[in-house]
């Protein structure tokens, strides 16, 4: 199944996940609005930082927060 399916989901929390290297695009629902992430240091080795993969085909309507840093945050 996966989140994706999870169509009423607002806010994910990803944290403590050393072992975490992505996060497939389109892999999680449209309805999200915040991402926060923290301590998981292998998503910003592999690029998923703010100059990395692109955010907008990850979570293409949410503002993105990884380790207290806006990633990403399109909303009006």
């Amino acid at each position: 199944m996966g989140l994706r399916h999870l169509i009423s989901l607002k806010e994910l929390k990803i944290r403590d996940c050393p072992k975490l290297r992505s996060i497939p695009n389109n892999s999680l629902p449209s309805s999200l609005d915040f991402i926060h992430i923290s301590n998981c240091p292998l998503l910003k080795k592999k690029g998923l930082g703010k100059y990395g993969q692109n955010w907008a085909r990850i979570a293409p309507n949410a503002c993105i927060q990884m380790d207290n840093e806006v990633i990403l945050c399109d909303q009006a």
